[in-house]
């Protein structure tokens, strides 16, 4: 079994590779795909463990998802961010998968609507990326990574709800 850590050009060079596949973004795209649905279910058991305290399932679902990362190593980072172009419809749906597992926590827990859960969803994914970034090349620490993230997530989303109601009752009181 080939994971992400394991990856490196002399695997890609090898016969083996291209008896199963038809060259290297084949066998990123199938790794992406694989590592992927691998990490989302992970995640999602993970922030279903604490169904009512949002905050509670958010930070055990970023602990598990830095788990994986740890588990991979950087090898992962190096395959979803590096490779060829052949494997970003691959890259774009796993990111998609993200994106709408997050969409539909908060719009359950914070109640948003979806257009501005979903761009919350967006930001978020894309804000954990770059900081698990950082985390790997040894410019933040992992406990630090999780107080950022978790403080911005939270932080952004009460500010969104708060706009939200404040919104609403303007609206409200203008019809009275």
């Amino acid at each position: 079994e080939i994971r992400p850590r394991d990856w490196s050009s002399d695997v890609c060079s090898s016969d083996l590779v291209y008896d199963h596949f038809a060259g290297q973004d084949s066998l990123a795209a199938a790794l992406i795909e694989r590592y992927g649905d691998k990490l989302l279910a992970r995640v999602e058991r993970a922030f279903s463990s604490h169904s009512i305290d949002f905050e509670a399932a958010m930070r055990e679902a970023l602990r598990t998802y830095l788990d994986c990362v740890q588990e991979e190593g950087a090898g992962l980072r190096i395959l979803l961010g590096s490779i060829g172009h052949g494997a970003d419809d691959t890259r774009r749906r796993v990111h998609g998968a993200a994106v709408s597992a997050w969409t539909a926590r908060i719009v359950e827990h914070k109640r948003l609507p979806l257009a501005e859960a979903r761009v919350a969803a967006v930001a978020l994914v894309a804000s954990i990326w770059a900081l698990v970034g950082l985390w790997l090349e040894g410019g933040i620490s992992r406990r630090r990574l999780e107080e950022i993230d978790v403080a911005m997530v939270l932080g952004g989303l009460d500010a969104l709800t708060k706009r939200r109601n404040r919104t609403t009752r303007r609206a409200a009181s203008q019809r009275s």
